[in-house]
């Protein structure tokens, strides 16, 4: 995966160099990628990236009211089975590179380079998939599965918000890719592996089932406990289409 990156930075006119090499007016990237197989055959994976000078390696964050000097980028998708895991997990990595050359404050030939280009190496094969565009309420939910204990992490810092997800499913209703759109990062991964766990009725246009796609929108919202030895608290979900 690492060569991959360096291959798709190479052919966008980006040289990767030594650290003895490095000046200020370097720019750094950080590339992270998060993988995940569950014991329910599910495969996830998160991929992160930050962008700056290398004068502002160590910067946390943005100072609000000033020019941005640290980009970030990040993705996370899951889906049903290994089939065409690395290939999707390959198209996702392009896409956030993508997105931070069009973003940042590279130099201006990289920056006037097409988004598009980001997905011009992407196998044949892991494009194939074609999904019909429906909205939530066009769906029958055959199964909802409980909801999954809030992430402990999220839970800790007291962290709510909704998340929006883009799930895709098969002709015989059931998910096999989901990409989150929005939400808090730290709630993401759960309501990944959340959403591939649900059934649904095929989706019909003109009597035939599709292949479709809808968004799903998932609150989590933190409950009081006030008896401690009871189950701790849990979100609450309430699936729908996005506003």
């Amino acid at each position: 995966m690492e060569q991959e990156a360096r291959n798709w930075l190479t052919r966008r006119g980006l040289t990767l160099i030594e650290p003895t090499a490095a000046t200020e007016s370097t720019y750094h990237l950080r590339l992270e990628i998060d993988a995940l197989r569950t014991v329910d055959h599910l495969y996830c994976y998160a991929v992160a990236e930050r962008f700056s000078l290398l004068s502002d390696k160590h910067l946390t964050g943005n100072t609000p009211g000033s020019p941005q000097r640290v980009w970030y980028v990040q993705r996370v998708a899951g889906q049903k089975g290994e089939a065409g895991f690395q290939e999707n997990l390959f198209i996702t990595l392009h896409q956030t590179l993508g997105d931070l050359l069009v973003q940042n404050p590279a130099p201006q030939e990289l920056q006037q380079k097409p988004q598009a280009e980001a997905g011009r190496d992407v196998p044949v094969e892991a494009k194939a998939a074609t999904y019909v565009p429906f909205d939530f309420r066009q769906i029958k939910v055959r199964k909802q599965p409980a909801p999954p204990p809030y992430p402990q992490g999220a839970k800790e810092r007291n962290i709510q918000g909704v998340v929006v997800i883009n799930l895709m499913i098969d002709t015989t209703g059931l998910p096999r890719r989901a990409e989150a759109v929005s939400g808090p990062p730290e709630l993401l991964m759960t309501a990944i592996r959340y959403a591939l766990k649900w059934e649904f009725e095929p989706a019909m246009l003109n009597g035939i089932p599709q292949m479709a796609r809808f968004k799903l929108t998932m609150p989590f919202r933190l409950r009081d406990n006030p008896f401690p030895n009871s189950r701790p608290s849990s979100p609450l979900f309430r699936p729908g289409a996005q506003p």
